[in-house]
């Protein structure tokens, strides 16, 4: 029911036993009638109130409850989501088997905030790792030098073993809020030899894995990498 139609109801109830008490001021002959008659209308107000005031608490609830949806529906459509992948070599414009180096992208729609792009071996220690402020919408993190000789994403430095690239980043509203959610990519590699040649590098990815983690979880190796070992 809307509001309008309750709003009614109770005037013309109110109208009712206004008039029923003013009635029954200038008739006492029919007091007793007139009091029941008054107790009746006031007791349908009363209802009327007390339905009111429920539904009232009831689109309250409701309003609440669709204001945490549509925030909920904002950081999800806001949120970036960082893809990683390895990128291989071209040879007369046909891809090999061989791998260069590992690419980041943000294929979300908002900004990636503290990212942190994270090479570990297979114990999940942190090898190597590059770090940018922010990455956009579209926008590629791991520039070309971070995989040249020496760089830390350079695949002709690892051993034939398992790894991961992790990357690790905020949104706006996780950097804002109390919890200070952060959000981790992790790809799982094979680093092997092409079959093209004992200098050639292949890399089996495993499959893409998605996490929500609290402060005290991350990987956080741009910190870990520059403090001294004990």
């Amino acid at each position: 029911m809307k509001r309008w139609v309750v709003f009614t109801i109770a005037g013309i109830l109110s109208f009712l036993i206004v008039a029923v008490l003013l009635i029954g001021a200038f008739n006492n002959t029919n007091n007793g009638i007139l009091t029941v008659i008054n107790l009746t209308l006031l007791a349908g107000l009363i209802g009327v109130t007390t339905w009111y005031a429920a539904f009232t608490l009831i689109m309250a609830n409701a309003t609440v409850k669709m204001a945490e949806e549509m925030r909920e529906q904002t950081i999800i459509t806001s949120r970036p989501v960082m893809i990683q992948k390895a990128i291989p070599t071209t040879v007369n414009g046909v891809d090999t088997d061989i791998f260069s180096h590992f690419q980041a992208y943000n294929t979300g729609k908002g900004p990636a905030i503290e990212l942190q792009v994270s090479l570990l071996n297979q114990d999940k220690r942190p090898l190597g790792v590059y770090r940018e402020t922010s990455v956009g919408p579209g926008e590629y993190a791991i520039p070309p030098n971070a995989s040249a000789p020496g760089g830390p994403f350079h695949l002709t430095n690892l051993q034939e073993l398992n790894y991961y690239i992790v990357c690790e980043y905020q949104s706006i509203f996780s950097r804002l809020s109390k919890s200070q959610t952060w959000y981790q990519t992790w790809l799982p590699f094979q680093r092997l030899k092409s079959s093209q040649g004992d200098s050639g590098i292949r890399v089996e990815p495993g499959e893409l894995e998605f996490r929500e983690v609290p402060e005290n979880e991350r990987v956080d190796a741009w910190h870990k990498l520059r403090l001294p070992s004990k």
